[in-house]
């Protein structure tokens, strides 16, 4: 694991491209907006995160994620395949928009 990417200047920006994550809360952390994101694993919004996070990023938060114990069978499966396909792809989070 490499050093974590810099933080970037402009959070609230990035998770704006990105409504109805976390509605309830615009300010939340980017933990819960990872979290909503990979629990409704749509492959771009992943791999926008990926970019603007790293990989290693979004590995940690899923980690997290499984502890909960609250995840479906197939919902795991397929998370697992997209960060899988993300990590092997290697999206350099310094490349972000």
């Amino acid at each position: 694991m490499g050093a974590a990417p810099p933080p970037p200047a402009n959070r609230r920006a990035f998770w704006d491209r990105h409504p109805g994550l976390v509605w309830s809360n615009r300010n939340a952390p980017d933990d819960a907006f990872i979290s909503a994101a990979l629990r409704q694993n749509r492959f771009l919004q992943l791999l926008d995160i990926a970019r603007e996070f790293g990989p290693d990023r979004l590995r940690q938060q899923w980690q997290r994620e499984l502890t909960e114990g609250d995840l479906s069978p197939r919902l795991i499966s397929a998370v697992e395949e997209n960060l899988h396909i993300i990590e092997k792809a290697k999206p350099d989070a310094s490349t972000s928009h």
